[in-house]
């Protein structure tokens, strides 16, 4: 029997990645074959967010180290997720069996294979949902060594997979692409209103700007909405009206 943990970060808004991962885990758990899985949340330390938040307030000079460091992070046992329908099975401890534990990691916390996994020879992939996060550390030394460890790396596009030969060449034959999907039964294709819509979460600096642009131009009867920080159902609410979808 095969244990597959997702090591994910313990956001309290949805999160489309982080629901990505955990369908992933439900459907492994409905095998009932050979393989279980668990969710493992995890959260910086108060100790670490108060450090963060006294540099910025007496403007210290910058670190040469960017990102989270393992050793600042703690398990998150009160995450249930609760904005979206899941049977979540949850790991709340750093103890791996190699013997049967396979970890995916995200993208955004590849590094930390090095200090959590490398040391006891526990067998990991990454999985890259966002292939502008590949530098959410600037320590390159172990991203190298994460990438170089893992058995294999999971994308979701064409686009995530040129990233990753771009940022690691060398591993570029580990890359296996999976396919996202939305059910069609829950759009309407021909249910439009004038309404444009966009997602400002990832890039919220180039959004304003192509708002501020469009301020004057749009024609009578247009509307612009942001979708953000709402439910499922919501998000499929507007898109079903939505003529424009604003990708950045």
């Amino acid at each position: 029997m095969i244990n597959i943990i997702y090591i994910l970060p313990s956001e309290k808004g949805p999160a489309g990645g982080i629901k990505v991962s955990i369908q992933h885990s439900e459907i492994i758990n409905k095998l009932k074959e050979q393989f279980t899985s668990q969710i493992l949340f995890i959260k910086k330390k108060k100790t670490s967010k108060w450090k963060s938040s006294f540099s910025k307030i007496i403007k210290t000079k910058p670190k040469k180290f960017n990102g989270w460091k393992f050793n600042d992070t703690v398990i998150d046992k009160k995450n249930k997720q609760s904005w979206f329908k899941n049977k979540i099975e949850f790991k709340n401890d750093f103890n791996f069996d190699k013997k049967k534990d396979f970890v995916i990691l995200p993208e955004i916390f590849a590094h930390f294979a090095r200090d959590l996994l490398n040391k006891d020879n526990i067998n990991y992939a990454i999985f890259v949902q966002n292939g502008l996060a590949l530098n959410f550390t600037n320590d390159y030394k172990s991203l190298e060594q994460a990438y170089s460890k893992a058995k294999f790396i999971l994308s979701v596009s064409s686009h995530i997979n040129n990233c990753i030969r771009v940022a690691f060449p060398n591993h570029k034959n580990k890359i296996i692409q999976i396919n996202q999907s939305v059910r069609q039964q829950k759009l309407n294709f021909n249910a439009k209103t004038k309404l444009i819509t966009y997602m400002p979460r990832k890039l919220p600096d180039h959004s304003k700007l192509v708002l501020f642009f469009l301020r004057n131009h749009l024609p009578k009867g247009w509307k612009i909405l942001p979708i953000d920080n709402i439910s499922q159902e919501n998000v499929f609410k507007y898109l079903k009206k939505s003529k424009i979808f604003l990708s950045f």
